[in-house]
């Protein structure tokens, strides 16, 4: 791609036009993946490499926050899904490109409920960046109809909360939680008595 800058030249009623091309290229890599466009998954914690090209200067950041860098290249050790930017200079254009690295996540839903006692209560893992096929490990699983399914039914005999743990083919991994309250319809709740002054 390319791009047009214009500047004045010493006779200012003639505009001097320069195409610059856009030579700016980022790679991504890890310990299992390649130097590359990405994006690629890593577990959280494993360290990236950037490394960008094409440009006379560099500047570096990254959504979620936390990495910048004012070189060609730097490292960093995600915990969550980040994107890194990167903007180059070139002969006084500014061209920008970026790479991703994938952290896998897991949430449970509901996040909270309530049920009454000998009621039941379907939990249900979403997994988000996983690499191949998906492992599920629940805890406790005395009250479960499954440990190691997604979406296993829970009948608990007191207020509980279930840790689900699930791995990728990377080996990567991610925990989330789900509380359900359980109520008793059988005890009376405990009458208010009135203030009396």
């Amino acid at each position: 791609a390319a791009v047009t800058c214009s500047g004045n030249t010493t006779n200012s009623s003639v505009a001097a036009v320069t195409l610059v091309v856009n030579t700016l290229t980022a790679t991504i890599s890890s310990a299992l993946n390649p130097a590359g466009p990405g994006p690629i998954n890593v577990c959280a914690g494993e360290t990236v490499t950037l490394l960008a090209a094409g440009a006379g200067s560099y500047s570096w950041t990254s959504t979620p926050a936390g990495f910048t860098a004012a070189t060609a290249g730097g490292s960093h050790s995600p915990t969550v899904t980040t994107t890194y930017n990167v903007v180059g200079d070139i002969s006084g254009c500014l061209f920008n490109t970026s790479v991703t690295a994938r952290i896998i996540g897991v949430t449970v839903s509901p996040a909270t409920s309530t049920i009454n006692l000998g009621a039941t209560q379907v939990l249900t893992a979403s997994v988000t960046n996983a690499l191949g096929p998906v492992t599920y490990a629940w805890n406790p699983c005395s009250s479960l109809s499954s440990s190691t399914v997604a979406n296993p039914t829970a009948t608990p005999q007191g207020t509980t909360t279930y840790t689900v743990t699930v791995y990728d083919a990377n080996g990567c991994t991610a925990t989330a939680n789900g509380t359900v309250s359980v109520e008793d319809p059988s005890v009376p709740t405990s009458p208010v008595t009135p203030s009396t002054v």
